[in-house]
């Protein structure tokens, strides 16, 4: 779909297809430089494919996912909102 052929030239797809969970804080306190740069890559991936995610939707597709904190939710509600409809085509 254009959705996905934006989100894999902004090298943010993957995020989308795997769940992004935030560490706690304790957890980030103990973390290595190259854990925290990874982590902070991976936050920023999220949040730019939620952000496109947000800016490809008109206002019904997007008061769906606004709730949504992660792309991965954002995309898994896109999926079955539009599950087998012809203006959206979900598959990856």
């Amino acid at each position: 779909s254009g959705v996905s052929a934006l989100m894999g030239a902004q090298d943010v797809w993957e995020s989308v297809k795997v769940r992004y969970e935030e560490p706690s804080a304790s957890k980030v306190g103990v973390m290595s430089a190259d854990q925290l740069k990874a982590w902070k890559e991976k936050h920023m991936k999220d949040k730019t494919a939620l952000y496109l995610l947000f800016q490809s939707m008109d206002e019904l597709g997007f008061e769906k996912i606004a709730e949504a904190t992660t792309s991965k939710e954002a995309w898994d509600t896109l999926e079955k909102v539009y599950k087998g409809a012809d203006c959206w085509d979900l598959t990856y």
